[in-house]
Parts: C-alpha cells; sequence; structure tokens
C-alpha cells in the first residue's frame, strides 16, 4: 500500500524539479517522498499538461471550423445571389 502524502508536498517537489531542475532522486530526499513516488507524480504533471494543451488545440480547431462552415454558407448564398443576378440558373446541390 503507497503513502499518502499532503497535496504540498507533491507540489513542492513538482516546483523542485521543474523550476529549480533538481533531480527526482534530490527531490525524494528533500522531501521525504519516495523515489517511485516522485516519478509517477512528474509522469502526471506531464500527462495533465499535454491533456491541457491538447484541449486548448481542440477548441481552436473548433471555433475555427465552426469560422469556416459559417462563411461557407455565406459564400454560398452569396453566389446564388450573383448567380441569378447575371440570369444564371443556380442548383445549390
Amino acid at each position: 500500500m503507497s503513502k499518502a502524502y499532503p497535496s504540498a508536498i507533491k507540489r513542492e517537489v513538482l516546483a523542485l524539479i521543474i523550476e529549480r531542475g533538481i533531480s527526482y532522486r534530490e527531490a525524494a530526499i528533500l522531501t521525504g517522498a519516495s523515489y517511485s513516488t516522485v516519478r509517477r507524480w512528474v509522469r502526471e504533471a506531464e500527462v495533465r499538461a499535454v491533456v491541457k494543451k491538447d484541449k486548448y488545440i481542440v477548441r481552436q480547431l473548433e471555433s475555427r471550423l465552426e469560422s469556416a462552415v459559417k462563411e461557407r454558407e455565406i459564400l454560398k448564398r452569396a453566389v446564388i445571389i450573383f448567380a441569378k443576378e447575371l440570369g444564371i440558373r443556380w442548383s445549390s446541390n
């Protein structure tokens, strides 16, 4: 069974590794957490960062797609209007 650590220890470990660049082993020694726990925390933090970035990218792409769809509909209507003005019969399939 793994030992439960306060979230403050976890934050401290991540800060030591990410901000100060110390090794996992040094962070484990300084905070009293085990080496494997420190590795797991860092791995989980990295996964969360990737997921957060991926969600941001997906939101951006969804927004761009929505804009492109709206622009396409506007352009379709404009083509129909111009075609009518020129007397061209337009089929909007």
